[in-house]
């Protein structure tokens, strides 16, 4: 008779643990919805994700697009930093012709 009661108790304290754990969830998310609705509601908020998102200016403003300077530049920086000998080949080529290998029988 004891054993069904201490059953239903622990099931109901279980249930509880999960409610609450549901509560401070859906706690946590509120709050983070209200700072992006708080981040929203702010001018210079709004003006940084127009320039990023869009691309937008201000009005006076001058927009500079960098773009690929072809094949023949060389960065100096660039260079000077690279290694002075790189492997023989890329490592996604030596996984290619390994497994390529794997694969092909011996005669």
């Amino acid at each position: 008779m004891l054993v069904p009661s201490l059953f239903q108790w622990w099931r109901q304290e279980q249930d509880l643990r999960d409610i609450t754990a549901r509560v401070a969830a859906a706690e946590q998310q509120n709050a983070d919805m209200q700072h992006q609705l708080d981040l929203w509601n702010d001018p210079a908020y709004i003006a940084s994700q127009a320039r990023s998102r869009l691309g937008y200016v201000m009005p006076g403003e001058t927009q500079y697009a960098v773009t690929d300077p072809g094949p023949g530049y060389a960065d100096t920086s660039q260079v000077e930093a690279a290694e002075p000998q790189g492997p023989a080949r890329p490592w996604v080529q030596v996984l290619s012709a390994s497994v390529t290998e794997a694969d092909a029988p011996r005669k």
